[in-house]
C-alpha cells in the first residue's frame, strides 16, 4: 500500500512538472506592437541663438524604401546642472526612398537664449545613416558627426522607440 501511494505521488508530480515546463516560456523584454527599432541618437545638444541642428537621414539600401520617424525632446535647466525633459514631439512615419534624403532643422525659439535638445531617428531596419550638423547661421561654420550605417553597427541601439 505504501509503495502504491509513493508511486502515485511521484507520477502526479512528474505529470505536474511536465505540464508546468511545457506551459512556461522564457522571460522576454516587453516590446511595443511595432517590435524593435534601430535608433540613431544625437545625445543632448545645447544650441545658442545663432545655431541650428540639422538632422539628415539617407538609406544605405539601393532599391528599397524605408520608414523613418523623428523624435525631438527639449530640456529645461534645473539647479546644479540637471536637465529635465520639457517637451517631446514625435513625427509620423515618413517614407524614404533609396534616392532621397530627409532632414529637419531645429532652431532656438525666439525669445530664448539657448536650447538643449535631443533628436532620435528610428526605423525598423538598420540600413540608414544619420548625419547631425550644428550650423552657425551667421558664419556658416559647421560641426558634423554621423551615426549608423550597415558597416558601423556599434552605433545602432536596438530599442523601443
Amino acid at each position: 500500500m505504501k509503495r502504491k501511494i509513493t508511486l502515485t505521488i511521484s507520477l502526479t508530480l512528474s505529470i505536474t512538472l511536465a505540464l508546468l515546463m511545457s506551459l512556461s516560456s522564457p522571460v522576454k523584454a516587453q516590446q511595443s506592437p511595432q517590435g524593435k527599432m534601430f535608433v540613431a541618437d544625437s545625445g543632448v545638444v545645447s544650441l545658442t541663438r545663432n545655431q541650428k541642428l540639422r538632422v539628415s537621414v539617407t538609406t544605405t539600401n539601393d532599391n528599397d524604401t524605408i520608414g523613418i520617424r523623428f523624435r525631438r525632446c527639449t530640456y529645461a535647466f534645473q539647479a546644479e546642472g540637471l536637465l529635465t525633459v520639457n517637451s517631446t514631439r514625435i513625427s509620423p512615419v515618413l517614407m524614404l526612398a533609396s534616392n532621397q534624403t530627409r532632414f529637419v532643422d531645429e532652431y532656438v525659439e525666439s525669445g530664448l537664449e539657448n536650447l538643449s535638445l535631443r533628436v532620435r531617428v528610428g526605423a525598423k531596419r538598420p540600413d540608414f545613416v544619420v548625419t547631425f550638423q550644428i550650423i552657425d547661421v551667421i558664419t556658416g561654420a559647421t560641426q558634423i558627426y554621423t551615426a549608423g550605417g550597415i558597416e558601423d553597427q556599434d552605433n545602432w541601439i536596438p530599442t523601443l522607440f
